[in-house]
């Protein structure tokens, strides 16, 4: 089976895990060109759609394709939808995904949400003293396909 993986090393132990990611779409306005450029991602396995920041779509001049409501800390928000392509670490690109924009905070740009978790399988350890996250795509558990389990 083919798959795609990668592996992020962190000194220490974390409280957040990151990647930066490039973010393309070819559904920008008229007259603007698809732009393609790498933004600070934040995994959040409490996102169940991933979310772009409105810098980014303001940057990448994205057009609104409708509108969703999220729901955030501060209570529900109705905001706009946009269709982009994410290429993650290990060169996946995830296309056509369908994200909304909204203030997300200055120190983030992509809350990577539970829509690209769920194309693989994604996993955390914490060992000597440094964490490392990885997610691998298709996720493969070879010992599924055992008919004795």
């Amino acid at each position: 089976m083919d798959y795609s993986a990668f592996t992020t090393k962190h000194e220490g132990i974390v409280r957040e895990l990151r990647n930066d990611v490039v973010i393309s779409s070819g559904y920008v306005e008229e007259n603007e060109n698809p732009l393609v450029k790498s933004w600070r991602g934040l995994w959040d396995t409490g996102a169940s759609s991933s979310c772009i920041h409105k810098r980014v779509r303001d940057y990448m001049h994205l057009i609104p394709l409708g509108t969703e409501t999220i729901s955030t800390a501060n209570g529900s928000v109705e905001v706009d939808s946009h269709i982009i392509d994410v290429i993650l670490p290990n060169k996946v690109i995830v296309k056509d995904l369908l994200v909304t924009s909204a203030e997300i905070g200055d120190d983030v740009d992509i809350l990577l949400g539970m829509d690209i978790f769920n194309l693989g399988a994604f996993s955390i350890t914490n060992f000597k003293g440094e964490t490392h996250h990885s997610l691998m795509i298709p996720a493969y558990a070879p010992f599924f396909d055992d008919p004795g389990i």
